[in-house]
């Protein structure tokens, strides 16, 4: 391997390794204002009407009857039998 080849090959190990510290440390210092953002988030949409509360509990049942559905469905999928073919 030449001498130049390898000063390139090197060059480019010291890019990737610093680009990944430089994002690795961008990425812990935005984790905490994004936990931030989604706590005062969660604080501010609370609705305890009936009808709040009722399109809620509408919502659980639709998403617990596709749920069954799903369960339903894998269940069928992985009881599959093969068909011999001849």
């Amino acid at each position: 391997m030449s001498q130049s080849n390898k000063v390139i090959m090197w060059v480019a190990v010291a890019v990737i390794v610093i680009g990944g510290f430089w994002w690795y440390s961008v990425q812990q210092m935005n984790y905490p204002s994004q936990t931030a953002q989604n706590q005062n988030s969660v604080n501010s949409a609370q609705d305890s009407s009936d009808q709040a509360l009722t399109s809620d509990i509408t919502a659980v049942d639709k998403e617990t009857l596709d749920l069954n559905t799903d369960s339903a469905n894998i269940d069928q999928g992985l009881n599959d039998q093969q068909i011999p073919q001849n």
